[in-house]
């Protein structure tokens, strides 16, 4: 069971570290009514812990390193992605 004080945590971060948006998959170009829309939360930061945790309340697992950034100042970063309906639930969860 998730706790109360891991919902306010995970408030804050996806306040402002995460992405909140739409993806799809791609579908057929033939046939339009493939193409499929989902809700994605994605966390994304350098520092893992904070990733392994938000993934950890969000019931899904971190992954990375990613290179982060452009030029000589490249950046690992880390990422925790949720793309169902569950992210409806915990936008409600988050924000009411």
């Amino acid at each position: 069971m998730i706790e109360l004080k891991d919902v306010y945590w995970l408030a804050g971060i996806v306040e402002g570290e995460a992405t909140i948006g739409c993806y799809g998959n791609g579908g057929n170009p033939k046939h339009p009514s493939s193409y499929r829309r989902y809700p994605l939360l994605r966390v994304g930061m350098k520092d893992k812990d904070v990733v392994e945790h938000a993934a950890q309340v969000l019931g899904v697992i971190c992954k990375g390193p990613y290179a982060g950034g452009s030029g000589p100042r490249r950046t690992m970063m880390w990422h925790a992605e949720l793309r169902s309906d569950r992210v409806i639930e915990w936008l409600f969860t988050l924000y009411t």
